[in-house]
């Protein structure tokens, strides 16, 4: 019985393990595919001098994570909005 219980333990393990390398996986591949687009950007240094000030009014200056990337993007809607 208590080796029945090790084994659903360890294939519970297992499976955490598995999602969290898919999870990665897919990360990667995503971040190969924005990399890939990323290179295909030509950047205008005249429009990111014009828009840095204009982003930092409107979001401050706190680091964007990818968990706070959705409120942000809320919080320029808004102050675009009401500019």
């Amino acid at each position: 019985m208590a080796q029945k219980n090790h084994q659903g333990k360890l294939q519970g393990a297992r499976d955490k393990h598995d999602k969290v390398a898919q999870r990665g996986s897919d990360a990667q591949a995503l971040r190969q595919q924005t990399a890939v687009l990323l290179d295909k950007i030509v950047t205008d240094a005249a429009l990111v001098a014009k828009l840095q000030p204009m982003r930092a009014e409107a979001l401050g200056e706190q680091p964007f994570t990818l968990e706070s990337c959705d409120n942000r993007e809320q919080d320029l809607h808004k102050w675009l909005q009401a500019a």
